[in-house]
């Protein structure tokens, strides 16, 4: 699986996107694996965003959704998984390359 991309400022970093399938606004899930946090209880979260095909369309979507917790990876459903980040539409992975900076 290729996870990596190198975002606006040209540094790698390390992304999981999934897809929940047509006829959803926010069809895209990205998780930035790169930019891990702990928070006051010492739990590891990563940044989740949302985006549609085309985030940057004045009816499209593109907004940070909150955190993702590993150990309650069993309450999410994120759709499936993109292997291939090449196999995303041309705006989504622009979109990723800025929220990653």
């Amino acid at each position: 699986m290729n996870n990596v991309i190198t975002n606006a400022n040209g540094v790698k970093v390390k992304v999981r996107v999934y897809d929940i399938g047509d006829g959803e606004i926010d069809r895209y899930t990205i998780i930035c694996v790169s930019d891990k946090g702990k928070d006051s209880s010492g739990l590891v979260y990563y940044p989740v965003f949302a985006c549609s095909e085309n985030p940057f369309h004045p009816q499209g979507i593109g907004i940070y959704v909150g955190d993702y917790y590993p150990y309650r990876r069993h309450s999410y459903d994120f759709g499936k998984r993109v292997k291939d980040l090449a196999s995303l539409p041309e705006e989504v992975i622009k979109y990723i390359k800025i929220i990653t900076t």
